[in-house]
């Protein structure tokens, strides 16, 4: 499978999670493309696809993905930026810099 599949899978993994692609892809474009570059070399893409199919990846994806532990980090900055604003609505919304 070629690299294509960044653009398609790598989005819908977040939005599982979520999170906002844009968001991320805005505020912290480091952390963004480290998760394209991880994410071009997988070998689990047919896993990933079909777990994001069938609705299990938000549960499975620690499992198979090479960006599990970046996500895990993205996703428990988002959940604590919520505790702490309640009535944030995304991660666009937070920038791990704000609790720093």
């Amino acid at each position: 499978m070629s690299a294509s599949h960044v653009a398609g899978l790598l989005p819908r993994m977040i939005r599982t999670l979520a999170l906002d692609p844009t968001a991320i892809r805005r505020l912290h474009p480091e952390i963004f493309r480290s998760l394209q570059a991880a994410c071009e070399t997988c070998d689990s893409v047919v896993r990933c696809g079909r777990c994001l199919e069938d609705g299990s990846a938000g549960g499975a994806y620690q499992d198979f993905c090479l960006n599990a532990p970046v996500l895990k980090a993205l996703l428990a900055v988002a959940t604590a930026a919520e505790e702490i604003d309640p009535q944030a609505e995304n991660f666009d919304d937070h920038s791990p810099q704000q609790f720093a």
